[in-house]
């Protein structure tokens, strides 16, 4: 949540300390060795790490204790760590960002701070410049019944306080609000409180009937978009409008409001800009003879990857991974792949998610070995029975794919990060083909359905990722014609 930058604190400085021992340096080795040894034993438990100096000494001390009760009473992880600023290859992309973008930047930078420190409990960043206070909460804290009412509950009480400069009693009034919901939640424990258990409860209702099966869907200003005999929009009225002729396979709402189109029947990248102008940013026979392309998907840095199912034949199959780097090149990043229909790229932008529709599974390939061809792509998880189509991921790192059992009947299954399955929702179709995330709160979870051909939507309590906002690509050309 974005607030206006903390009220700036500036601890004793350590040089007066340092020139005590000045003209004993075994002494100052002593007493350095020491500050090492208790600050890391420190920062390995559950501590207050004030890197920006926006606490006093004394209140990140007393947080600190606070928090190492908490660890002690109930097993939970709590981590705060404030940042002067965002690491310094985002600083120019984040100031440019929208209030959406930044949300999705720092919910991102929160998983990755929460991995990189194994924690699967409580996870606060504040953000000195730009200011931003990131409560991302962790499966343990979850399973005890900690939501996301508990999270914005958390947040309003911290920056109710820093708005009256009371940055220090913001803190210490949130840990003491976490260790009250957390006693409750032990000694009222909520029925179906893992994740798996609420999700089971989840109702689909059909939101919209369709003439044609979609083929892809995503959410993005005005409403609902998909492919359907063209690229379309659903308004909040259920009124569709066609915004173009052509028929995406799949579409992605860039950060800026600008749509990446794949135009399978041209076999090329499209980008509809705000000038409602289409341009090409990648076609067979330009750089790379291309075959077909199924979906595509975006990191962090702006580079663009595509799946390519090939022949999709299980005795031999030859499916590739594209990816379009901003400045026009194109490289085969994986290769071997049995019919990947589906692909994305998780919130901390370090890996590729990859569902191959007949090899009924999911792999995944490291992002930093990106540009170089490679048919080494990690398993993440079987599916069994289980058909995926299209995939998407939510805010807490869980992949959502939409598929149809052996049965044919529509499901979309859901994994946790670890690519174990939490639960499987069942839809009044026979093939679920596309999904996204949408609504106010973006918890909505539309999925476009074959047998019948329609869209049908859930509130599942989680906010869909968003996705990486995308950079400024190199147009090959752009398309003659205008959107109708």
């Amino acid at each position: 949540m974005q607030f206006g930058s903390p009220h700036v604190r500036y601890a004793d400085c350590p040089a007066e300390r340092i020139r005590l021992f000045k003209g004993n340096r075994h002494m100052l080795r002593v007493w350095i060795s020491l500050v090492a040894t208790i600050w890391f034993a420190a920062t390995a438990f559950c501590q207050v790490k004030d890197s920006a100096l926006i606490f006093r000494p004394d209140t990140a001390k007393k947080a600190s204790s606070l928090i190492a009760s908490i660890a002690k009473k109930h097993k939970q992880a709590v981590h705060v760590e404030t940042f002067v600023a965002v690491p310094k290859d985002q600083i120019a992309a984040v100031a440019k960002m929208s209030d959406a973008e930044k949300s999705t930047f720092f919910n991102a930078w929160g998983r990755e701070r929460m991995a990189d420190l194994k924690s699967e409990g409580l996870h606060v960043l504040i953000c000195r410049s730009p200011g931003y206070l990131q409560v991302t909460s962790g499966p343990e804290l979850e399973k005890v019944g900690f939501g996301g009412d508990d999270s914005d509950s958390l947040t309003g009480k911290y920056l109710a306080q820093a708005k009256m400069k009371k940055i220090d009693e913001g803190l210490l009034e949130a840990i003491a609000f976490l260790d009250a919901r957390l006693q409750h939640y032990k000694e009222n424990p909520p029925k179906g409180n893992s994740i798996g258990e609420r999700l089971a409860l989840v109702k689909f209702e059909e939101y919209a009937k369709v003439a044609d099966p979609i083929r892809s869907i995503a959410w993005g200003k005005g409403g609902l978009h998909f492919s359907a005999n063209g690229f379309m929009r659903m308004d909040a009225d259920r009124k569709i409008v066609k915004l173009h002729e052509v028929s995406p396979n799949s579409l992605v709402r860039k950060g800026s409001g600008e749509w990446m189109l794949v135009d399978s029947a041209a076999t090329s990248i499209l980008e509809l800009r705000a000038d409602n102008q289409m341009y090409v940013l990648a076609e067979s026979g330009k750089v790379a003879k291309l075959r077909a392309i199924h979906d595509v998907a975006i990191d962090r840095d702006g580079n663009v990857f595509w799946s390519d199912p090939g022949d999709a034949n299980l005795g031999k199959p030859d499916g590739r991974i594209y990816r379009l780097r901003p400045d026009g090149v194109i490289a085969i990043i994986a290769q071997k792949l049995n019919d990947p229909s589906s692909i994305a790229v998780d919130s901390g932008s370090k890996n590729l998610f990859v569902v191959e529709s007949k090899g009924t599974r999911v792999a995944k390939m490291a992002l930093s070995v990106a540009g170089k061809p490679s048919d080494k792509t990690m398993p993440f998880a079987d599916l069994g029975d289980f058909t995926g189509f299209a995939c998407k991921f939510d805010t807490n790192e869980n992949l959502w794919i939409a598929g149809a059992d052996k049965e044919s009947t529509a499901q979309v299954m859901v994994l946790n990060a670890s690519g174990k399955a939490i639960t499987t929702l069942s839809l009044p179709a026979k093939k679920a083909a596309a999904l996204t995330f949408g609504g106010e709160q973006g918890d909505v979870l539309f999925v476009g359905t074959e047998g019948p051909a329609a869209i049908f939507q859930a509130r599942v309590g989680i906010p869909g990722f968003a996705g990486h906002p995308g950079v400024k690509m190199k147009a090959i050309r752009k398309v003659v014609g205008k959107a109708p």
